[in-house]
């Protein structure tokens, strides 16, 4: 029995906590994956990831580490930049989606579920008087798992109800749900996901596409089969933009994430419609080209616009 024990303890190696040390030297840190069936360069991935963020997030104030395929270590300046990557998605890289995660200090990255993406999911031809925050979360709770809801009750301008909802990319996407009416007959309701990107048109799942040369493997759904339904493009919408009162679930997962910001940034608004329906300034406007009168091929090389900025010219060699 002793040798049992003395042996146990052998295998047995007791670790100390950084107790969030580790945090406040490096930023915060979170986990990436990609939803995708074949793996990229890293370079081509961050290249990706830094053009999706750039209104977001300066380069410098970010890293991208690979750590396994498809699976990526984020590391940002400030929890604040953290929320703004986790509310602000989804983020893609070469049209496949790119889930943004916590990492809590007390999990190792395998341990992280990596199937999972966030959208925007607007429920189309729902009758007015079913248009509240409750219905919402019912439809939601069907689909995945409840974010948050835009409340119709303040925004009474769509015409749709419209959720944040996190699915499980492993599943096939919803395409929508039968409305029993009060008549005894009942209504489609369609669901559209904003910024969806590449899906299967066979099986409906994220990460792959159904092509000639490499057909779709993966079975149909059979609610799907049976309905007769169809997947194709009208699945996708795009943002959302404009007012956008959000009425947020209060962190139904309890994640490390929902009690990593408590505090609004001095200017600046930290809650989930902040920057999300804010529309998107041009990056580096390209100049309108054209021959000023008067002058000749060098002259005009030579004075020709140069973009300098966000959207700016300036005009060299001119007198």
């Amino acid at each position: 029995m002793e040798n049992e024990v003395e042996a146990a303890d052998q295998l047995t190696i007791h670790l100390e906590n950084s107790l969030g040390f580790f945090e406040d030297r490096r930023g915060v840190t979170l986990a990436g994956f990609l939803i995708t069936e074949k793996e990229p360069q890293i370079g081509g991935v961050k290249i990706a990831l830094q053009r999706e963020w750039r209104n977001i997030v300066h380069s410098d104030d970010v890293k991208i580490a690979w750590a396994s395929p498809n699976v990526y270590i984020i590391t940002v300046a400030s929890a604040v930049l953290a929320k703004k990557l986790m509310e602000k998605g989804p983020w893609h890289v070469h049209d496949d989606v790119f889930s943004i995660q916590p990492w809590p200090s007390n999990c190792a990255l395998a341990e992280i579920h990596p199937n999972k993406a966030t959208y925007w999911i607007q429920a189309h031809g729902i009758p007015l008087g079913m248009m509240t925050g409750r219905n919402a979360l019912l439809i939601g709770g069907r689909i995945g798992t409840v974010i948050g809801i835009e409340d119709p009750a303040i925004n009474g301008t769509r015409s749709f109800l419209r959720m944040r909802i996190e699915i499980d990319t492993t599943k096939p996407l919803q395409l929508g749900f039968w409305l029993p009416r009060g008549n005894g007959g009942r209504s489609w309701i369609n669901l559209r996901y904003e910024g969806l990107r590449r899906f299967c048109f066979r099986c409906g799942r994220l990460g792959h596409a159904n092509f000639l040369g490499k057909p779709c493997v993966y079975s149909l759904c059979p609610v799907v089969v049976r309905e007769e339904l169809k997947y194709g493009v009208g699945l996708a919408v795009r943002p959302t933009r404009g007012p956008s009162p959000l009425f947020p679930i209060k962190h139904p997962r309890n994640t490390i994430f929902s009690l990593m910001v408590t505090e609004e940034v001095p200017g600046k608004r930290s809650d989930a419609e902040g920057d999300y329906d804010r529309p998107e300034p041009v990056p580096r406007q390209s100049a309108v080209s054209f021959r000023p009168a008067g002058r000749n091929r060098e002259e005009y090389r030579q004075c020709r616009p140069r973009a300098v900025g966000w959207g700016t010219t300036r005009c060299f060699g001119s007198q």
